[in-house]
């Protein structure tokens, strides 16, 4: 390939096993996977091509003939892919409340007739070079663009799916049926994240080598602070304090290696250079362009410290995602935030780092005691929320006071 470009779909959807067929790559997606009669689910189905040439793909249903009841506005959907373009089709699929009780099999016959003969711009299987670390899912993270997780296509026209029916008949949804195509990148974007990746590169040195702990915990510590004020949450100290101990443990993982480097960097620099302003410091362009990515990175990184802590999935991986986009949606667009999505899992994954990041002349028992100040004054508002938080938050203040 004369030019690679970068994985989205692995940005989109868990796409580290997907499906090819005419220049396309594509994973497919039911949600939710199981629906009581006269509800409805949503199918699917993320799309990106691989070739520097239009595709025009299309995308036909097979829904079962017997029993009668599940239905949709069009069983063939048409769309364009640009060059190199990704995007995601989203297909309403209705059961009746007459639908009877079952598993039903779904299946898609996909085809497309690229405009022209072209060079392929995107590998069908590809080597991750992403380090090990505790995160555990990256979808929605900005990473997998500029750090390839690494990927296996197999070719595949004719994929199917299941959709379980199952409980009581409920009065049919008021849904719109029509299918719907959402652009998620075009090709035009690769200059600027080429741009971002070059402006990175030139001052790497300058930006990443004055960052010390002790400035990234204090910037940090003033915009928590900030930012969650404008969320309707003025922080006690003991939650100040441990959630910008797992912010700074987060910059400090990815500034351990050049490609976590790259994937912390390259979307703050794409912001930067969108909104058109000059550079300034290294640690203004973390607080200005890149506290909205630290965060999100800081709560995948947080959930999966508590899932090697407890040794298994305390939350699904769908509830994870959720939480991870309402937080950062909230945070970012100063709306109101919940206390409890403060506690979990940023504060937790404060918790099991505070014997790991510790500033110059701090007792790490001392800032527990805080934790512990600040968990009692917030009691019935944390305990009103959600129980499961307020016991696994006692469990590690007790374990780390040990």
């Amino acid at each position: 390939m004369a030019i690679e470009y970068p994985d989205i779909l692995g940005d989109l959807v868990d796409a580290k096993q997907r499906w090819e067929v005419d220049g396309v790559q594509y994973v497919v997606d039911l949600q939710p996977g199981s629906i009581a009669p006269g509800q409805s689910a949503t199918l699917s189905v993320f799309l990106q091509s691989v070739l520097e040439t239009s595709i025009d793909f299309q995308i036909s249903l097979d829904l079962p003939k017997r029993p009668v009841g599940l239905s949709v506005a069009e069983t063939q959907t048409k769309v364009t892919l640009g060059a190199g373009e990704v995007g995601e089709l989203h297909i309403p699929i209705l059961a009746t409340p007459e639908m009877p009780t079952g598993s039903y099999t779904i299946r898609l016959d996909l085809r497309g007739k690229p405009a022209s003969r072209a060079a392929r711009v995107r590998p069908q299987n590809a080597k991750g070079r992403m380090p090990a670390t505790a995160i555990r899912d990256f979808v929605g993270l900005e990473v997998t663009p500029i750090a390839n997780l690494g990927h296996t296509a197999k070719m595949n026209a004719r994929p199917n799916t299941k959709l379980i029916v199952a409980g009581s008949p409920a009065p049919q949804a008021e849904i719109e049926l029509r299918p719907y195509f959402v652009e998620s990148w075009q090709n035009q974007e690769l200059e600027l994240q080429t741009k971002a990746a070059r402006e990175f590169s030139d001052r790497r040195v300058y930006i990443v080598k004055p960052l010390t702990r002790p400035m990234i915990f204090a910037a940090m510590l003033n915009e928590s602070r900030r930012r969650f004020l404008d969320s309707g949450v003025e922080l006690q100290m003991g939650e100040a304090l441990f959630i910008s101990k797992i912010l700074t443990r987060t910059v400090e993982l990815f500034l351990s290696d050049e490609t976590l480097e790259d994937a912390l960097y390259v979307p703050i620099f794409k912001r930067l250079l969108a909104a058109g302003v000059p550079f300034d410091s290294g640690i203004w362009l973390l607080m200005k362009f890149g506290y909205d990515h630290i965060l999100n990175l800081a709560i995948a990184l947080s959930f999966g410290l508590l899932e090697d802590y407890r040794r298994g999935q305390i939350w699904p991986i769908a509830e994870q995602r959720a939480a991870r986009r309402f937080i950062t949606g909230q945070i970012a667009g100063k709306q109101p935030l919940p206390l409890d999505l403060v506690y979990a899992p940023l504060v937790l994954g404060g918790v099991l780092v505070n014997d790991m990041i510790t500033i110059e002349g701090e007792m790490p028992k001392d800032s527990l005691q805080a934790l512990i100040q600040a968990k009692g004054d917030r009691i019935a508002e944390l305990a009103g929320e959600d129980d499961q938080i307020v016991t696994l938050l006692d469990e590690l203040l007790l374990a780390r006071a040990n």
